[in-house]
């Protein structure tokens, strides 16, 4: 348990630190840091992340990968002007350690995409891959851009589903 908690801690820190060390995006605000909740997760099982809490997959052969939400910049269309546009998109920061080494990866979403969840070994799901042979991969964004006039008011009203595969 002691192992867990420094692992943990030296994972926020090294978020802290290394926010700016990935090509992708850049990350440089430590607010956007998530709070200490933590939330273990299993391997090839969708999870819905949101900004709040730290998600954590150990395996058996002590592999640790932690998943937090940086950030969510909001584009799509809502409501009835789904019916009559290409939907927009929403971008969506996600940092990733595994055995703390952090990725940092902003996926893009599409707008008015439907009510159903999407099965994760479509190969055109956006996806990282991560080391050791993980791969996290994006599966929906709550709330539906097509269910309500307008975006949530807050990052904490979104949902994001996201799987770890091996």
């Amino acid at each position: 348990m002691k192992n867990i908690a420094l692992i943990l801690f030296l994972s926020i820190i090294v978020f802290i630190l290394g926010c700016n060390n990935d090509d992708t995006s850049k990350v440089d605000d430590t607010s956007k840091v998530p709070n200490l909740c933590n939330i273990n997760i299993t391997l090839n099982e969708s999870f819905v992340v949101n900004k709040e809490c730290m998600y954590t997959y150990i395996s058996s052969d002590n592999d640790t990968i932690q998943i937090a939400l940086v950030d969510i910049a909001d584009y799509r269309d809502y409501g009835v002007v789904c019916q009559a546009s290409t939907g927009g998109y929403a971008e969506i920061s996600v940092s990733a350690f595994v055995n703390a080494q952090q990725k940092l990866k902003i996926f893009t979403w599409p707008g008015c995409d439907g009510p159903e969840e999407y099965n994760p070994n479509m190969s055109t799901l956006p996806e990282l891959q991560l080391d050791k042979g993980y791969m996290l991969k994006l599966m929906k964004m709550y709330p539906l851009s097509e269910t309500q006039d307008n975006p949530p008011s807050s990052e904490s009203d979104y949902g994001i589903r996201l799987i770890i595969m091996k």
